[in-house]
């Protein structure tokens, strides 16, 4: 679950020919950041009858800071005791209380 495509906001070419525009780009794209505006938050949904779940992201890394909010009540109790067990290369896992229902979802931030 989770993004396995980078989705968002575009980016700033490193090199382009219209300077102006260029300058244009890179001012949009900071005042984005300034705004809040990241590429790195996403969304998914805990494993029903688990106490683990396995996100795929492009973004993740061995060293990644990940940042979970659940986003419906049975996710917060599910969230009740919970960790980021490990991170890798494309994915991380969270362990969390088991929980039977489908509903708990949550959106997540990664850094680094």
């Amino acid at each position: 679950m989770g993004s396995l495509t980078q989705k968002g906001y575009l980016g700033v070419p490193v090199v382009y020919e219209d300077e102006k525009y260029h300058r244009r780009l890179l001012a949009e794209a900071s005042n984005r950041l300034l705004s809040g505006k990241f590429n790195n938050i996403s969304s998914a949904k805990l494993t029903q009858n688990a106490s683990s779940t396995t996100v795929s992201d492009v973004l993740c890394g061995a060293g990644s800071l990940v940042v979970p909010m659940p986003t419906s009540s049975n996710a917060a109790l599910a969230f009740d005791t919970w960790f980021v067990k490990s991170r890798a290369e494309g994915s991380f896992v969270i362990d969390h209380v088991s929980t039977s229902t489908s509903d708990c979802t949550f959106n997540y931030a990664i850094f680094g």
